[in-house]
């Protein structure tokens, strides 16, 4: 299953900074603006879904992450320089789409984070290539990622006491309804169903297990989007917007100042 499509409502998604695009059949004019409708969007009503991943399928999930290029490059970049990675995360947002958006140059960016070692590092211990520009949405992928599974690397340990996450505060997008509606869209399923959303977040590229992660979420897809139209995500962006999601709940559960992994290991 490489597109997921649903019976949804006429709102438009972007992802920021990346090739993939969420798309729509039968949207209307206004909501391809800044202006779309957010009357409509409400958090569906029911029980949280509650599931248990079986051991071996996330030992499995867990060990293939860890030995992909893009997990040890996000690692080796966080790690050369954490401060800077916490502030990616922090002071931007899903609306991350310009580095004119940020105080740190990208040229400073570059080498503070050790990107090119970083990347030449992760290909040589991984033995496979991969193909990354240096965009605005790409780099704050990467620095939430490895912050949230630094955090939880293991499973989604901190649903146990999730109750629910707080209104968002957008450094970058407070007056972009397209981010908002993208994010309350990710706040949503994590919501409805937050183990088979970080199961999902675990999987990388095509495989049984990211589509059994995907069946999985299927049932929360459709209820977190209002009545109207369809919506098409490519795995890679729903893994983008379900991260955002994930960070958020995860975070803001764990009742702490964002802090770094290994302040939190203090």
């Amino acid at each position: 299953m490489k597109r997921l499509v649903s019976a949804l409502c006429a709102l438009a998604l972007a992802l920021p900074g990346s090739a993939a695009i969420v798309t729509f059949a039968n949207v209307p004019a206004h909501a391809q603006s800044e202006q779309a409708p957010e009357r409509e969007m409400s958090m569906p009503t029911g029980s949280r879904i509650a599931r248990e991943i079986p051991r071996q399928r996330m030992t499995t999930v867990n060990r293939d992450r860890r030995s992909g290029t893009m997990s040890r490059y996000a690692a080796c970049a966080y790690e050369s320089s954490p401060e800077l990675a916490a502030r990616i995360i922090y002071e931007t947002d899903y609306g991350f789409s310009s580095f004119e958006q940020f105080e740190v140059s990208p040229a400073d960016i570059f080498e503070e984070l050790e990107l090119s070692d970083c990347l030449g590092e992760a290909v040589r211990r991984s033995g496979r290539s991969i193909q990354m520009g240096l965009r605005p949405g790409n780099l704050r992928f990467m620095m939430l990622q490895h912050d949230y599974f630094a955090r939880f690397p293991d499973g989604a340990s901190w649903v146990a006491t999730f109750t629910e996450a707080p209104e968002r505060v957008l450094p970058l997008s407070a007056n972009n309804s397209l981010v908002r509606s993208s994010l309350f869209f990710a706040d949503c399923v994590v919501d409805s169903d937050p183990v088979a959303a970080d199961f999902y977040y675990r999987t990388e590229g095509e495989g049984d297990l990211e589509d059994e992660a995907l069946e999985q979420l299927m049932p929360s897809l459709g209820p977190c989007l209002p009545e109207g139209s369809q919506i098409e995500l490519s795995p890679y962006s729903l893994r983008v917007l379900l991260g955002e999601g994930l960070h958020h709940a995860a975070i803001n559960t764990l009742s702490a100042a964002p802090e770094t992994p290994q302040e939190a290991a203090e």
